[in-house]
């Protein structure tokens, strides 16, 4: 642990505007981590991060906006990640077009038609456990879903602004400490520059998903 490394190139102003120093640093971390080879996978996502929102869909909403925007093809690289982080989950749009993104996670192929009750209650389900509420009221689900399972794409985006005006905070909180959470460490001695590894038997190494478990120091570099 602590092995000094090279100071990465300065985020584009849109990421450092947006995506603040230290959130950039851990999802460095989270990066290396789900992305040995370079290139983040929907696949990682889907298979290291905890259920509680459609990775997979994510992973198309974040390649969909850096190509929008002209960047290099190839896959998620780390630049081209936090910048679709940037520009969707931590966009300055509107409540309705947050609404929208978040609609656009859960509709699969259909993005203008309604959601319908299936699709809203996972939606609806998958807000409450990020948010650290549990699966919710069953009576408060129940009457949200009864009353915007069929409503149009944009009449839903309208509703949710209006009537669940937390919503968008609660995706972009759980999308980012998700992400912020894997790799994490912890260590008993201040970090210092260095180019050699270093800690006690204090050290430890913190996995959060798909299931928590604390790595402790084997006194070995092996």
């Amino acid at each position: 642990m602590g092995a000094e490394e090279s100071k990465p190139a300065a985020p584009p102003g849109e990421v450092s505007e947006r995506i603040n120093s230290v959130e950039l640093s851990e999802l460095r971390v989270a990066f290396s981590t789900l992305a040995p080879d370079g290139v983040l996978t929907a696949e990682a996502l889907t298979s290291a991060l905890p259920p509680v929102l459609p990775w997979e869909e994510l992973h198309r909403v974040l390649l969909e906006a850096v190509a929008a925007r002209g960047h290099p093809g190839g896959g998620l690289g780390f630049d081209a990640f936090v910048l679709g982080l940037a520009l969707t989950v931590r966009s300055r749009q509107s409540a309705r077009q947050r609404m929208g993104l978040l609609r656009s996670l859960y509709a699969g192929g259909d993005r203008d038609g309604p959601l319908g009750a299936d699709r809203l209650t996972a939606l609806l389900s998958g807000a409450m456990r990020a948010s650290g509420g549990g699966e919710g009221d069953d009576t408060a689900l129940g009457a949200a879903v009864a009353d915007a399972a069929e409503l149009p794409a944009a009449e839903w985006d309208r509703w949710a602004a209006d009537q669940l005006p937390a919503l968008g905070t609660a995706f972009e909180t759980s999308v980012i400490e998700a992400l912020c959470a894997v790799g994490r460490a912890f260590v008993d001695s201040a970090w210092k520059p260095t180019d050699k590894y270093f800690g006690g038997a204090g050290c430890a190494l913190l996995q959060l998903a798909p299931a928590f478990h604390v790595h402790r120091p084997t006194g070995s570099l092996e």
